[in-house]
C-alpha cells in the first residue's frame, strides 16, 4: 500500500481497479482483482483461483442464461410490480381495508406496509 497520510482519521481508503495491481497489492484483494478483470474479457483460467468465494462466482456466471439486456428487463419489471403494489396498497388503506387483507392482496409484509406512507412517493 502506498500513498501520503492525511493526519486526520487511521482509516485508510484503497482505490481498487482490476487492471491496475501489482506485487504490493495484498493477496486478499489481487485474487479478486484478477477475477474481475478475467470476467471482463471473458477467459477465465479457473485453476488460477483458490478462494472458494471466486469459484462459486464462476460456476454462478456458467449456470447462468440470462443476457444482460434479460437481466434488466426483469430487475425493471421487479420494481415496476413493486412500485404498482404499494400503490395498490396505499389506495386500499385510505378506503379503511384491513392490514391482514391488504397484505394477503398485495404480498406486502406487515413491516412493509408500516412503512408504506414513508417510502411510497406519488
Amino acid at each position: 500500500m502506498q500513498g501520503n497520510s492525511l493526519g486526520e482519521i487511521q482509516h485508510r481508503i484503497i482505490f481498487l481497479c482490476p487492471k491496475y495491481w501489482n506485487e504490493k497489492t495484498p493477496d486478499g484483494y489481487r485474487e479478486w482483482l484478477c477475477a474481475i478483470d478475467d470476467s471482463l474479457d471473458g477467459k477465465v483460467e479457473e485453476s488460477n483461483y483458490h478462494v472458494p468465494e471466486i469459484l462459486k462466482i464462476f460456476e454462478h456466471i456458467k449456470r447462468d442464461v440470462l443476457t444482460p439486456d434479460e437481466r434488466t428487463d426483469l430487475i425493471e419489471e421487479y420494481h415496476l410490480e413493486e412500485k404498482l403494489s404499494r400503490k395498490v396498497a396505499k389506495a386500499m388503506l385510505a378506503v379503511g381495508l384491513s392490514e391482514e387483507l391488504i397484505c394477503k392482496v398485495t404480498e406486502l409484509t406487515p413491516a412493509q406496509l408500516q412503512n408504506l406512507p414513508e417510502t411510497y412517493d406519488e
